[in-house]
C-alpha cells in the first residue's frame, strides 16, 4: 500500500494524474492498515491535488480539505499542513489560512 502512495505521488510529480488518481483509488481499495489516518490523509491529499490537476476544482478542494481535518482530528500536523499548503493554492480562505498557520505553529512546536 505504501508503495501505491509512493507511486501516485511520484505519477502526479511526472505530469500524470489520471494515472495518480489510478494508483490512490488501488492503494484505498486495499483495506486499513496499522498506519491508517497518515494513510488516508496522504491518499485524500494525492486523490485531491490530482483532481486539481484534471481539471476538477471542486472535488480537488473537497479532498484536501477533508485530509486536512482528518490529519487534525488525527494529530498528524505534517498531513494537515501538507493538504492545507495544497489547497492555500487554490482555495485560500481565512478558515484555510488559519488553520495552515495552527497546524504549522504544532508541528514546528513539537521539534
Amino acid at each position: 500500500m505504501l508503495a501505491l502512495q509512493h507511486l501516485a505521488r511520484m505519477q502526479l510529480t511526472a505530469g500524470r494524474p489520471q494515472d495518480a488518481l489510478d494508483s490512490a483509488r488501488t492503494a484505498f481499495g486495499l483495506g486499513p492498515e496499522h498506519e491508517e489516518a497518515a494513510r488516508r490523509v496522504l491518499l485524500l491529499s494525492v486523490s485531491g491535488e490530482a483532481h486539481l490537476a484534471l481539471g476538477a476544482e471542486a472535488e480537488g478542494v473537497r479532498l484536501l480539505d477533508e485530509a486536512a481535518t482528518e490529519a487534525e482530528r488525527a494529530g498528524y500536523d505534517e498531513g494537515a499542513v501538507r493538504a492545507l499548503d495544497a489547497l492555500l493554492r487554490v482555495a485560500a480562505s481565512p478558515d484555510h489560512v488559519r488553520r495552515h498557520t495552527e497546524a504549522a505553529h504544532r508541528l514546528t512546536a513539537n521539534t
